[in-house]
C-alpha cells in the first residue's frame, strides 16, 4: 500500500472522484425514470443552471457527443487514478525491497 500523504491523497481524489460519478449517474436515471422533466428542468431555469454549475447536466435530447463529453472526464478520473496509484504502488515495491545479493556475491565480498 502507498504510505504517508501521497497514499492519503490518493484515497480522497479516489473517494471524491467515485462518489461524484455515483451522483451524476444516479442523476442521469433519476432523469431518465421521471419522464418528462420539462417543468422542473426548463431550460434557463434556475434549478437547470445551478446543476449545470455543478456538473449535472441533462443528457436527453443531445446527440451522443456532448452526452459523451458530459459523463466521460469522471470516468477518465477514475482510471487515470487508478493508474496512477498501480504505477506508484509497484514503484514503493520495488524501492521498499533491499537489493539481495547471492550467495556467490557474498564469498566475492569475503575473499577481497
Amino acid at each position: 500500500s502507498i504510505n504517508g500523504s501521497v497514499g492519503i491523497y490518493f484515497k480522497v481524489v479516489l473517494a471524491i472522484a467515485g462518489l461524484w460519478l455515483f451522483v451524476q449517474l444516479m442523476f442521469y436515471f433519476v432523469i431518465s425514470a421521471m419522464g418528462d422533466v420539462d417543468e422542473l428542468l426548463a431550460k434557463c431555469s434556475q434549478l437547470e443552471n445551478i446543476l449545470r454549475n455543478i456538473g449535472l447536466q441533462r443528457v436527453n435530447g443531445t446527440t451522443v457527443g456532448n452526452a459523451v463529453r458530459v459523463i466521460c472526464p469522471e470516468f477518465l478520473i477514475l482510471i487515470g487514478v487508478f493508474l496512477l496509484m498501480f504505477v506508484i504502488r509497484r514503484l514503493s515495491l520495488t524501492i521498499a525491497r533491499p537489493c539481495q545479493t547471492t550467495h556467490s556475491d557474498k564469498e566475492l565480498l569475503m575473499s577481497d
